[in-house]
């Protein structure tokens, strides 16, 4: 058990050997725990490494993206009465907003990749996804006068992205 005393006008803590190794005992409890604690975190650091690689996209995703996006854009528009025109501007503005949608995600690619050749290839991508779908604005700006704003505005991102491109190569 364990006791106080005074002597020598000092405070002192007297134990028996019971409440030593109930002490020892719960140190060694603590210790363990600890332990397990930091061994979880490691492995949580670990997964979560994982699942960060795992959703990375590349150069061939914004291909991908970009297809999508294009066959939708053209199905859209076979399907719209060239007449009316609406179909058609809806189509343009949905297009030009995934591509700003797009020009948001590879900066944010380009801002987390550490090596300047990929942040390069990252802005080179977003390039050849703007000449795609700015030429295909720019066969409907001939029969649509309304979709000239957008081409300009898809011409404006591609010309950041250029810039980008040019300043890390």
């Amino acid at each position: 058990m364990a006791a106080f005393s005074r002597g020598a006008g000092r405070l002192r803590y007297e134990t028996s050997e019971t409440a030593i190794r109930l002490i020892a005992r719960r140190i060694v409890l603590r210790r363990r725990a600890h332990a397990r604690c930091a061994e979880a975190i490691s492995e949580l650091r670990k997964n979560q490494q994982g699942l960060r690689l795992g959703m990375v996209l590349d150069a061939a995703d914004f291909l991908a993206i970009t297809d999508s996006a294009l066959k939708r854009f053209d199905e859209g528009v076979a399907a719209s009465d060239p007449e009316i025109g609406g179909k058609c501007d809806l189509e343009v503005a949905r297009l030009e907003s995934q591509m700003i949608q797009l020009y948001g995600i590879a900066a944010l690619l380009a801002r987390r990749e550490m090596d300047l050749g990929e942040i390069a290839e990252v802005w080179g991508s977003m390039i050849s996804v703007c000449d795609t779908v700015a030429q295909k604005i720019q066969r409907l700006c001939g029969e649509h006068t309304f979709c000239v704003a957008s081409h300009d505005r898809i011409l404006d991102i591609r010309n950041k992205s250029a810039r980008l491109r040019e300043l890390h190569l």
